[in-house]
């Protein structure tokens, strides 16, 4: 199984949530997001924090981390892997 099948975002009807072959990764991510439905948040802007959240918990499960494990050079080294990351059919950064 691969990381995009591991974890991914669903819908159910207006309301977004992570599925995770390991729930306690994505406790609470949902926790998160059901805030935002709580708080009358449109859903557009949580499907927007659910993306965001899909792939700091795609990373964790790559890492064999826990969010209670995460430290700050933790975070760092995810907001690098971010920066390097190419996306099918965007183009990549620019050189400068």
């Amino acid at each position: 199984m691969d990381d995009n099948e591991a974890v991914r975002l669903e819908r159910d009807g207006d309301d977004w949530h992570l599925a995770c072959v390991d729930e306690r990764l994505a406790a609470d991510a949902n926790a998160y997001l059901g805030y935002l439905a709580d708080r009358n948040y449109s859903p557009r802007t949580i499907r927007t924090y659910g993306y965001g959240l899909l792939a700091f918990t795609r990373w964790l499960h790559t890492s064999g981390l826990t969010a209670e494990e995460v430290t700050t050079d933790d975070v760092l080294a995810f907001l690098t892997a971010c920066r390097r990351e190419t996306v099918k059919g965007r183009p990549g950064r620019l050189a400068g």
